[in-house]
């Protein structure tokens, strides 16, 4: 079975939304950290403005996750598409979540946790966390099993 893994940018107070000036860690760290994750999958799920964004570079697909998830293959990454990214949360679709902070209070924004209809308690379990040198956390959980 594979792995729906979720990297996701946002502020220290939660803010997910298109990094602005609160994500101004853009070194090797952040870009290593993301071509590591990003190696092990081998299909991606797009909301719509992000793939409206990246369609011109990704190729399509009309497969529903479900049975993705069941196929032989690497990790399926969510990248952005804090809507997607909500409603697989609430599904109980994602099996890890990788996260980057920065270490800024962005203050307005849409926020991934949002806390609306979000399914319940859900615990994690920290898998690995690094700081890089400008001091954003570099977090890996995996959802413990329910």
């Amino acid at each position: 079975m594979r792995n729906v893994v979720l990297y996701h940018l946002q502020s220290l107070d939660g803010v997910g939304e298109e990094p602005g000036d609160w994500m101004s860690d853009g070194g090797e760290e952040i870009i290593d950290n993301l071509g590591a994750i990003i190696a092990r999958q081998d299909a991606v799920v797009l909301g719509r403005g992000t793939y409206d964004y990246w369609a011109g570079y990704w190729p399509t697909a009309d497969v529903e996750l479900a049975d993705l998830k069941q196929q032989d293959g690497g990790d399926i990454g969510i990248h952005g598409s804090i809507e997607l990214s909500r409603t697989l949360l609430r599904a109980d679709l994602v099996d890890e979540l990788r996260l980057v902070v920065a270490p800024a209070l962005a203050r307005r924004g849409r926020k991934l946790f949002d806390g609306e209809d979000d399914g319940g308690l859900r615990l994690l379990e920290l898998r690995d966390s690094r700081r890089t040198a400008a001091g954003s956390l570099l977090l890996s959980y995996r959802f413990a099993a329910t």
